[in-house]
């Protein structure tokens, strides 16, 4: 038996990140630490949307988590 939040940890730490498809983030405001590292990992097949003007967008991180 595993604690989750440690399996976790290690798979990131040995980049074992596996994901099938494309990730779609929608009205993300924050991350966790650990799911924010999950998403760097597997970047390129993370899409973030975010309800916003464009001229807002600079006010957003790439997940669409606002700067704060």
């Amino acid at each position: 038996l595993a604690d989750a939040d440690v399996a976790r940890i290690d798979a990131l730490r040995r980049d074992a990140i596996r994901v099938e498809g494309h990730v779609w983030l929608v009205g993300i405001t924050e991350l966790a630490p650990i799911t924010r590292g999950f998403l760097s990992a597997i970047r390129d097949r993370v899409t973030a949307l975010v309800h916003a003007p464009a001229s807002r967008a600079a006010d957003f991180d790439d997940f669409g988590c606002l700067k704060v």
